[in-house]
């Protein structure tokens, strides 16, 4: 059974067990010290299990004790194996998607997918408009690139979801002249297509709870990016 004991406890219980043994103020004062160096010695703050103590006292002349302390302790991780685990965590990325700016990501990301040359591109994508309530097509010529990099910044943010949320999340006021305008979705097709392409890229998958999902990888390369972005920031 493990439990966390900190290097105080630890020489507490054994403080505990020595005075039982030397008996006296004196013999437990100084069991207690003794304990608590070998609980900074051995702690590291790692969760252990209970192991042997083995306590010997000693009784010296007049009201000396001196008292040492052995704790076996029984965790898997070493010392050695502890250092090799903070080192690791020290090489994780330390900077998300959630820590940059999103207007800066999604800029980022939509020329990395746009340089990759990999991204399926529609052959409609100059003649079609977003929505039903759009008056006009897309002035920029890579809003499919723009459109998939933040279809992809949402899923990192909030997996599951597919076509149906997609259309709201791009959906709009529908202008009705001088009645009341309402809300009006976005296009099924074009939510369709960007979620296929990338899919193709092997950066989004299918949830088998219901919609889609970002990949291992897709969520690294997101991460690398927005790695990126703040190193950029910071030059500025």
């Amino acid at each position: 059974m493990k439990s966390w004991c900190t290097s105080a406890e630890r020489g507490r219980q054994a403080g505990r067990q020595a005075g039982r043994q030397a008996g006296g103020q004196a013999g437990r004062r100084a069991a207690r010290q003794a304990g608590r160096q070998a609980g900074r010695v051995l702690g590291w703050g790692l969760p252990r299990q209970r192991g042997s103590q083995e306590l010997e006292v000693i009784r010296g002349q007049s009201s000396e004790i001196a008292c040492s302390v052995v704790v076996s302790p029984t965790h898997p991780l070493s010392i050695f194996q502890h250092h090799r685990y903070c080192r690791k965590l020290s090489k994780m990325p330390g900077v998300t998607v959630k820590d940059v700016n999103q207007q800066d990501f999604v800029r980022a990301l939509s020329a990395f997918l746009k340089k990759s040359g990999k991204l399926k591109v529609p052959e409609w994508v100059d003649t079609v408009k977003l929505a039903k309530h759009k008056e006009l097509a897309p002035c920029d010529d890579n809003w499919f690139y723009t459109r998939a990099a933040s279809t992809a910044r949402h899923l990192y943010l909030r997996g599951g979801v597919g076509v149906g949320a997609m259309i709201k999340i791009y959906g709009g006021r529908h202008r009705n002249g001088v009645c009341p305008s309402h809300f009006s979705v976005g296009s099924r097709n074009v939510a369709r297509k960007v979620l296929q392409a990338l899919e193709g890229l092997k950066m989004v998958e299918k949830d088998p709870n219901g919609g889609r999902r970002l990949t291992p990888q897709g969520q690294r390369d997101l991460d690398r990016i927005a790695g990126q972005v703040a190193a950029a920031s910071k030059k500025q």
